[in-house]
């Protein structure tokens, strides 16, 4: 609190931008935890394709062990969809805030069996590196919610309908611009699916920011318990990536709008009060 009436006593420019980086830093550390893996993080979105590594020590034993399955009259077709099958049941889904401990992260073949859970990169990361092995051109694809693998036969591991970003072995990326259209309703996906602690820990740190001197207590927290009713809205709007409630969603933004402009309304006339009183 005490860092809070400091704040609120700087002049507007340096106090909202002080706010600004707070609330920045403040999302970082919730969405990243693990500070530490943040610059692989990025280093790897560069060039995931990076990632499929045919000469893991790692992916030896699977390759083994996936030996001992497969028929040596398999097709093409079916060798791919046995692969997409054994790659699933040896390595779970899990989303990454759960193995990682960070919102997400692209792990290495050795990084991804060493855990035995992964989310869809990273088994779509094995899936390319065993594909490779058997002499299919495996490459990274995706969007904003999913990554899969596209071959010279085929698409695995989920392909999905609308392609964002396809990398190539090169290091090379080709876009697919239109898929942008779907990039509301993924981020909705994902907010629903984030843990809740997470997002109420941004929520009320935004308020605390939003909050200015001589705000009545009472009045902030009903504009917080309405941001917090705005996001449990979105959350129930977005969980169904196939067939988002739109009106569920559009509802809870609004009311989180409304809740932060009625917020630094309250604190504006605060502050006038404040100041004509003095």
């Amino acid at each position: 609190m005490i860092t809070m009436r400091w704040l609120n006593s700087r002049r507007s420019f340096w106090r909202w931008s002080l706010k600004a980086l707070l609330l920045c830093l403040l999302i970082l550390l919730v969405l990243y935890p693990r500070i530490d893996l943040l610059p692989k993080t990025i280093h790897r979105y560069l060039n995931p394709n990076a990632l499929v590594d045919t000469n893991s020590a790692a992916l030896g034993p699977m390759i083994s062990e996936f030996e001992t399955e497969r028929q040596p009259n398999w097709t093409k077709t079916e060798l791919m969809n046995h692969i997409e099958s054994f790659v699933y049941r040896k390595i779970p889904y899990a989303y990454d805030w759960n193995v990682w401990v960070n919102v997400d992260y692209r792990p290495t073949v050795e990084e991804t069996i060493k855990k035995g859970k992964e989310d869809c990169d990273g088994r779509a990361i094995v899936a390319a590196s065993m594909l490779r092995r058997y002499g299919f051109d495996a490459t990274l694809v995706g969007n904003f919610q999913h990554i899969w693998v596209k071959t010279n036969i085929g698409e695995t591991m989920g392909p999905e309908k609308n392609t964002l970003v396809q990398y190539t072995a090169e290091g090379g990326r080709k876009f697919n611009w239109s898929g942008l259209r779907d990039l509301p309703d993924e981020f909705c996906y994902d907010i629903s699916v984030f843990p809740l602690w997470r997002e109420l820990i941004i929520t009320l740190g935004a308020w605390l920011l939003l909050v200015g001197r001589n705000v009545r207590l009472r009045q902030a927290l009903i504009w917080l318990a309405l941001a917090a009713v705005g996001l449990l809205l979105v959350r129930a709007g977005g969980n169904n990536s196939d067939n988002p409630d739109h009106i569920k969603i559009w509802g809870g933004l609004s009311i989180i709008l409304l809740s932060i402009v009625a917020l630094v309304v309250q604190s504006h006339q605060a502050a006038r009060r404040s100041t004509s009183s003095n």
